[in-house]
């Protein structure tokens, strides 16, 4: 209950050298809310998040040389989904000696820092949310039918027949989006 309230007050928490078993991982994690059934990442068509030992509320994601981030870029977590995740948890087991950083933003504190007048114009704004165009370009190419029936339940909007039947990702009609208020409250 400490550590809840300590995440819903900071927005994220850091523990160093903490060695968890999977279960431990899954067990901490659910303290902070119900666990995500299965992420985009882990379809058997990508390449590069799977679930180890067939446990689908972890994904495992490697990279090398030879196998470079494709989500190395800014983004909140899965917001392209109707409910999306209230948080997100990150186990490095191995991460490289320079760069492989993941970077936090305080939009608290940035929406603290406008004024009242640009505050009261976005609090009545909506944004649509769509999943990485390159996400859905993977599933478009190697989808198979259960990856695209759990794709349209679960991210509206993202993946609709083109007219020559084959999928096209990344739509341009805006009803074609999953949209959630601009400025949120926490719900806690």
């Amino acid at each position: 209950a400490a550590l809840r309230t300590l995440f819903n007050e900071r927005g994220a928490l850091f523990f160093r050298d903490q060695p968890l078993s999977r279960r431990q991982h899954l067990g901490f994690a659910r303290q902070f809310g119900p666990l995500l059934g299965r992420h985009p990442f882990t379809r058997p068509s990508f390449r590069v998040g799977r679930h180890p030992d067939g446990n689908v509320e972890v994904i495992q994601i490697v990279h090398d040389e030879n196998s470079i981030g494709a989500e190395n870029n800014w983004h909140t977590d899965l917001s392209a989904q109707r409910e999306p995740p209230a948080s997100s948890l990150l186990h490095a087991k191995e991460a490289p000696s320079v760069g492989g950083d993941t970077v936090f933003a305080d939009m608290e504190a940035a929406f603290a820092g406008l004024s009242e007048e640009t505050q009261r114009r976005l609090s009545t704004m909506r944004a649509g949310h769509k999943l990485n165009p390159v996400t859905t370009a993977i599933l478009a190419a190697n989808g198979n039918t259960d990856d695209l029936a759990w794709f349209r339940e679960h991210f509206p909007g993202n993946l609709l027949p083109a007219p020559d039947n084959r999928l096209r990702p990344w739509l341009e009609r805006a009803d074609d989006v999953v949209e959630h208020p601009l400025v949120c409250a926490h719900p806690e």
